[in-house]
């Protein structure tokens, strides 16, 4: 509806997408939740459903940055965006080995199946709702943000820069 009332002339809007996000304070991202609370206390980290599979994320910062330059620029109204999204995103294994690096520990974790995502959302809302997205980890799951790269020449941090500003938050 949204986007048939932009198309008519009859709303001013515009939609900006992001992939799940990661990034310093980002305390409800999944990244955060399961890898990086984890390993900066020693713990072990956890992945969704499958490691070896590549996963998109957008930092923090930069989809912050990104929604005021859309919400500034007139040429972005009545169009769909995706927030700057790094390319070639990691494995969930590679970004697990990324986050250990930076703190100095072993990258160790455990992949949460199914139906170990299934049953813990018996006692935890949010991870039954997450439950419902969790064919986003069992293949490639990768964000293009090509077209605001072009338009706005923003070019999204990189995995490795933004998960070295992530881990400085939390030794802060």
């Amino acid at each position: 509806m949204l986007l048939d009332e932009m198309k008519t002339g009859n709303l001013t809007a515009l939609i900006a997408r992001s992939a799940d996000f990661y990034g310093p304070r980002a305390r409800t991202g999944i990244p955060n939740v399961l890898v990086f609370d984890k390993l900066a206390k020693g713990a072990k980290a956890s992945w969704l459903v499958n490691d070896s599979a590549k996963h998109s994320f957008t930092f923090t910062p930069d989809a912050a940055r990104s929604l005021v330059l859309l919400a500034e620029s007139e040429t972005a109204w009545n169009q769909t965006w995706h927030v700057p999204t790094a390319p070639d995103p990691p494995t969930g294994k590679q970004f697990i080995e990324l986050v250990a690096q930076e703190f100095g520990t072993q990258p160790k974790y455990r992949v949460l199946t199914r139906p170990m995502v299934w049953a813990a959302g018996w006692f935890d809302r949010t991870v039954r709702e997450l439950y419902e997205m969790l064919y986003q980890y069992e293949s490639d799951y990768i964000f293009d943000s090509t077209k605001f790269t072009k338009a706005f020449g923003f070019h999204p941090t990189s995995y490795a820069e933004g998960v070295h500003r992530s881990a400085q938050a939390y030794r802060q």
